[in-house]
């Protein structure tokens, strides 16, 4: 319908309110007293006038944004649009109508003589004049219009709110209002009022169509047989989306679900996420299994959703500051030792939902009752979940009913329980009518096997979960053909995994990366052949000693894999045999497939179960069995020998390493954002197979003393040590740098004495050990380790081999940064020069040794050599097909080359911005807003700002940057510490002293304790000592800048820069300090540019 035809309907409508309303006060004024009809009259006419006048100014907004935009409402939305108007029309003519003929009936009264007294006894007169039942429905006719009026305000302005851009806070709020208004609709309308039932349907079918959900993450996907929990989730409904108390508003919104495990409190909070989706902006969720695992389920919020660098703090402080509606799941609050309260982000806004077992926790709830605690599945709704796990159609008989429920209040009503009982029944291992006898065996069984293996107290609450999954379980044991085969073997695999997030890309990419591994070494060697020279004999010697030794620990069995897994000649590896075994397992409840991810998840119970079940040993296949004779032919079960539930345990164990490993690429595969979104996934599982690890070896090495077995310290082997290489690239992409080390570090060892130093793999995996070294800080060590690896490589691969060069550019990088500028620019000469000979001028290689080199220029203050070199570089890069405009190296040299520009200054501090505002753009785009690199970049443009007269706004930039990287990397961190000091040197220039001493002391003293620098002479240290030299002049604090200048001059002595530009202005500064005449305009500048 045109907009301008319910225009006119308003516009009526709100003229017949207003004539009523004057009519009725003008009666008011004219008698003492009024009946209370009358002033209930006046108020809800005065009610249709305001909702009326809301509908016309919206949908005037609505007509006028259609105007300017035709094409903005199409499809559904006009649909919805056109059928609200339609009602609405509808609504306001017989509102209007009803207020005409009220208005008919008053004046009547009046105007049969009976004069304002009428109005004293309003009621009473109606009934003598026998028009009561009149009156009476009218106002009822009255009240019925003006609660579709209000319906249908809510409605147009939530479709006219979902033409804005983008959601705001007001789409949800009107998406809460029309949700509320619907749920407390009068019942009475719903049957007698047709315009009302049309209106109510508009409604819903608009609350359908809307939504500003943008990230939707849950731990579960909710199951297709949920059931029961109704009125804990209309309570937690209301409890969230009520209306607030001023208390409650200053509060985040938490609420607790405590229970046993297996009793779906995941699933309930799934559910409630599900359910209410288009009320939050956002859904997340975090495992707080462990305390790590809560790290890092954060961290990847932050990457994931929230574009931030990936840790914890980053991610709560994303949460803090969101102004729409968000819900965050923390599952599995378990620990006694967890400190729940550091779990919650900062701040009154949100709603959290907090899953545990532990009782203890039940205090941080905030909002209405706080929490619920999840036990039975009480009557009805357990028996009506079995049925449904059973796969009994609906309806169901009273029997049928009466059986389930007799099931149910034998397995403690426990849902988990309850699903597997279905399942059983499903795979006819049982019927309704012979399952409690069948479950009672299993239940003997189970309960005799955990007593005799001395099990923890604790599992005995899980018997009636364990009993029923176990019949399972030996359902597919005895199942025959490959699939259930292979289903089993992946189960007991997953057993050693971590329970969530099994990635089916990880299993794809372990089956099918091995062959891509050796395709890419096969072409390796080949190249390598190619382009080799004739070798020393002692070159030789030492290699066929090396493939002797290398011999004794190459791997001469296939790894341990699911059969599922492999991927050979004979048998390539088969996504869809991989699929129809996961299915095996999904049908029956085992794992749990999330459609929107693409993974898997085990219940925890479940997970330990399977993993820690005791083997036991039957007579026979349940399968030869018959259901009659399970009651008094129980087989006897007896455990396995501990040492053989071990031994199976390492078995799995290993394969789920071996998994892990194969899923993970090494350099230069493996490079791409994929692949380390799939490692950040599998870190969690890297851990708990680690941990299993040590628990298996601790019991083996109790068994080996418990026989006075003489226990053998295990050999590497070459797969074991490849994992713990690809382990660590994990652990280094986390930022765990201390667990990288030691893999790293047994890596290293292991090569070298087999390979030897000098090895290829050697170099790799030594370089890539001295980077750790950097990013903890520990300068030193790493150029130790480099300059170590460069001697052996020049023994032993000459001064012109590839990998040499590449070692002599680590090292150099290392002297940069610890201010040894005269061996880096050596060495960058020695291998600019080996570049252009060997592979050319425009190698990719050859272009970064370019842009090292201009760096290294740049520091002795040869700007013009400088600019030439960056210049160089970057135009190479821009032209190269293996690095490109956008590559990272090529954003390096273009920020080295806008920083060249800003040091020279003048005109080309325009351009030098515009390359600035480049490379922000770019790294913003691919490594996110919080990247280090990013920050280091905008660090730069606040200090182009500054150059340029905008103090203020690069002041304010500097201050924005820190506050995020000190969150991130800590305030002792090399680049934060550079940061202060460039923030320190505005603030002098500013004329802020008192704050810019402050922060450059503070400065001065943490760079003192770096690792990287050689007795306390940190090049960053001498320039930040050098602003501080500048601040006391300005002060007029000459006897402190003049002590200062002279350590300053040791330092750089120290350190070799006797010879350096800065020494010269260094001695003008002293001289400058005894004489302030001879402040100079170029060591002012100096002081500026530095």
């Amino acid at each position: 319908m045109d907009p301008f035809s319910v225009i006119v309907g308003t516009v009526g409508l709100l003229d017949v309110c207003t004539r009523l309303i004057i009519y009725l006060k003008d009666i008011k004024g004219s008698v003492a007293r009024i009946d209370k009809e009358i002033e209930a009259l006046s108020k809800d006419v005065a009610a249709v006038k305001l909702v009326t006048e809301f509908i016309d100014t919206t949908i005037k907004a609505k007509k006028e944004r259609i105007n300017e935009n035709p094409d903005a409402s199409q499809g559904n939305a006009r649909k919805l649009w056109e059928n609200a108007t339609t009602i609405l029309a509808g609504v306001t003519e017989g509102c209007q109508d009803t207020l005409t003929k009220l208005s008919t009936v008053i004046r009547e009264m009046k105007g049969k003589g009976l004069g304002p007294r009428a109005f004293e006894d309003f009621m009473h007169v109606l009934r003598n004049q026998s028009r009561h039942e009149e009156y009476r429905q009218l106002r009822s006719d009255l009240n019925n219009s003006l609660t579709t009026l209000q319906l249908m305000l809510n409605t147009i302005q939530l479709l006219g709110i979902q033409d804005s851009p983008s959601p705001d806070k007001q789409l949800f709020v009107h998406i809460r209002k029309l949700s509320l208004t619907l749920e407390g609709l009068p019942a009475r309308l719903k049957a007698s009022h047709n315009l009302f039932n049309a209106a109510q349907k508009s409604a819903e079918d608009v609350l359908t169509s809307v939504s500003g959900n943008k990230h939707f993450d849950i731990p579960q996907t909710v199951s297709s047989i949920f059931t029961g929990r109704e009125a804990q989730l209309k309570e937690l409904q209301t409890t969230f989306f009520a209306p607030s108390s001023d208390v409650e508003t200053r509060n985040q919104k938490r609420f607790v679900i405590y229970g046993v495990a297996g009793s779906g409190k995941t699933q309930f909070c799934c559910k409630f996420a599900q359910e209410y989706r288009k009320h939050f902006w956002g859904v997340f969720w975090i495992n707080a299994t462990s305390d790590e695992r809560a790290t890092q389920t954060f961290s990847r919020l932050a990457k994931q959703f929230g574009g931030r660098e990936p840790n914890e703090r980053a991610a709560k402080n994303w949460l803090s500051q969101l102004e729409l509606p968000w819900l965050l799941i923390i599952d599995n609050v378990d620990d006694s030792s967890t400190d729940v309260g550091t779990l919650f982000p900062g701040g009154e806004r949100g709603s959290v939902l907090i899953t545990t077992r532990n009782p203890a926790h039940k205090v941080h709830g905030t909002v209405g009752s706080q929490y619920f605690d999840f036990g039975q599945l009480e009557g009805a709704p357990a028996a009506d979940l079995l049925l449904k796990a059973a796969g009994r159609p609906n309806p169901w008989d009273p029997p049928t009913k009466s059986l389930a429920l007799n099931i149910s209040t034998v397995l403690g009503a426990l849902p988990l329980a309850l699903v597997y009982a279905g399942k059983a029944i499903v795979e006819g291992l049982c019927t309704l009518q012979d399952y409690v006898k069948y479950y009672t065996s299993s239940w003997q069984r189970i309960n005799q096997a955990l007593s005799d293996s001395g099990s923890d107290p604790d599992q005995e609450l899980y018997l009636s979960i364990y009993s029923t999954y176990e019949m399972v379980y030996l359902a597919l044991k005895d199942k025959k053909g490959e699939a259930a085969a292979d289903a089993l073997q992946l189960l007991n695999m997953f057993a050693f995994l971590n329970n969530e997030h099994i990635r089916w890309d990880m299993l794809t990419q372990a089956a099918k990366n091995p062959s891509l591994e050796r395709q890419t070494e096969e072409s390796g060697h080949t190249a390598s052949n190619l382009n080799s020279k004739s070798k020393p004999w002692a070159k030789v010697i030492k290699e066929k000693g090396t493939e002797l030794i290398g011999y004794f620990v190459l791997d001469r069995g296939p790894p341990v894999l699911p059969d599922v897994l492999r991927d050979s000649e004979a048998r390539p590896f088969d996504e869809f045999r991989l699929r129809k075994a996961l299915t095996e397992l999904s049908q029956r409840s085992m794992i749990i497939h999330n459609e929107a991810t693409d993974s898997y998840f085990m219940h925890p119970v479940v997970h330990t179960w399977v993993r820690e079940r005791p083997e036991m040993m039957r007579k026979r296949s349940i399968k030869t069995q018959r259901r009659s004779d399970l009651a008094e032919d129980i087989p006897e079960m007896t455990r396995a020998q501990p040492e053989m539930r071990v031994g199976r345990q390492a078995l799995w164990c290993q394969a789920a390493a071996t998994v892990l490993s194969q899923a993970i690429l090494l350099p230069p595969l493996g490079m791409q954002a994929a692949d380390e979104d799939l490692r950040r996934d599998l870190l969690p599982h890297i851990e708990h197979v680690q941990e299993r690890q040590v628990e298996i070896r601790d019991r083996i090495s109790i068994k080996q003393r418990s026989k006075w077995l003489w226990a053998m310290q295990p050999q590497l082997s070459r797969r074991e040590v490849l994992q713990m290489a690809k382990y660590s690239l994990v652990f280094l992409q986390a930022g765990r740098w201390k667990e990288a080390e030691e893999l790293q570090t047994t890596v290293r060892d292991f090569v070298c004495a087999v390979r030897g130093v000098d090895h290829p793999v050697s170099i790799r995996i030594q370089l890539a050990l001295s980077e750790n070294y950097w990013q903890q800080g520990r300068g030193l060590e790493a150029a130790d380790l480099q300059e170590k690896v460069l001697e052996a490589c020049l023994m032993s691969l000459g001064p012109e081999d590839q990998k040499t060069l590449q070692v002599m550019n680590a090292l150099a990088a290392s002297y940069w940064l610890q201010g040894r500028y005269k061996p880096a620019l050596e060495l960058l000469e020695t291998a600019l020069g080996a570049y252009i000979k060997t592979v050319g001028p425009d190698h990719e290689d050859t272009l970064r040794t370019y842009d090292n080199l201009g760096r290294i220029h740049l520091k002795y203050w040869r700007y013009d050599k400088a600019k030439d070199l960056h210049s160089r570089a970057l135009e190479g890069m821009k032209k190269s097909k293996a690095l490109g405009l956008k590559h990272r190296d090529t954003l390096s040299a273009m920020e080295n080359l806008a920083m060249t520009y800003f040091t020279i200054g003048g005109s080309l501090l325009e351009p030098a911005e515009a390359m600035i505002n480049w490379v922000i753009k770019q790294r913003t785009e691919r490594l996110g807003r919080e990247h280090p690199y990013t920050l280091w970049a905008r660090l730069n443009h606040a200090r182009i700002r500054g150059a340029r007269g905008y103090h203020s706004e690069a002041e304010e930039e500097i201050r924005a940057g820190l506050e995020v990287a000190e969150r991130n990397l800590g305030d002792k961190h090399i680049g934060i510490l550079q940061a202060r000091a460039r923030l320190g040197q505005l603030l002098v220039r500013q004329g802020n002293w008192t704050e810019a001493e402050e922060v450059l002391h503070d400065v001065i003293e943490k760079l003192k304790r770096m690792p990287t620098a050689r007795m306390e002479e940190h090049p960053d240290r001498l320039l930040a000592e050098f602003y501080l030299v500048h601040c006391y002049w300005l002060q007029n604090k000459v006897e402190d800048a003049a002590i200062l200048c002279a350590r300053i001059i040791g330092g750089l002595t120290y350190i070799g820069g006797e010879k350096h530009p800065f020494m010269e202005h260094l001695v003008q500064t002293q001289e400058a300090l005894k004489n302030p005449e001879k402040m100079t305009g170029s060591l002012r500048t100096t002081w500026m540019v530095l």
